[in-house]
């Protein structure tokens, strides 16, 4: 985002949200680590959480509706899947705004702050809106079963998932993709 990715051409914002998708597609669907492998051997460590936490934010930035994403993660219920949405409920941005922005015109930034804050917003509650504390005390009953890791993650991240729920109304939803619409523009 920092490359004003919302200021080049629809074809190249376009090119780049199709092969996100398909990224997410290998990464949540098919279990598969390709373009991470590589950078996942040489770190010697897990790296599942960031790159599903990568992938849903470029998602994000390239315009995905939050609501479908997170919908799309909840309904195709791999490890993967479920893990990124859990940990993703204990943050408290989604979409990082960025020290800086190499733009054309630095008379663009803060248009295009004030849309990256409004696309967080947008996206926290898209997010609380599908991760219910009712689909919660669903997975974690069905973790402790089955993922005792997953179910101590639903545990430990109960404070800040209540600390940071955000729920906006219609009309502040609608402000926000209009925020956003104004900065992609």
């Amino acid at each position: 985002m920092r490359l004003g990715l919302w200021r080049w051409p629809k074809e190249e914002q376009d090119a780049l949200r199709a092969l996100f998708c398909r990224v997410a597609l290998n990464w949540f669907h098919d279990g598969g680590a390709v373009p991470f492998e590589r950078v996942m051997r040489e770190t010697g460590r897990d790296m599942d959480t960031y790159v599903s936490e990568c992938i849903v934010e470029a998602l994000l930035m390239l315009r995905v509706d939050p609501f479908n994403l997170f919908a799309w993660l909840a309904r195709e219920g791999s490890p993967r899947a479920r893990d990124v949405l859990v940990d993703l409920t204990a943050r408290q941005h989604l979409v990082d705004e960025g020290v800086y922005y190499v733009l054309d015109d630095a008379n663009h930034e803060p248009l295009l702050r004030d849309g990256i804050r409004a696309l967080d917003r947008l996206a926290l509650d898209s997010l609380q809106r599908i991760v219910t504390d009712e689909r919660l005390v669903c997975l974690w009953t069905w973790a402790e079963r089955e993922d005792w890791v997953l179910a101590r993650t639903i545990e430990d991240t109960e404070p800040l998932r209540t600390k940071y729920a955000l729920r906006l109304s219609a009309t502040e939803r609608r402000r926000d993709r209009a925020i956003v619409k104004a900065a992609i523009a």
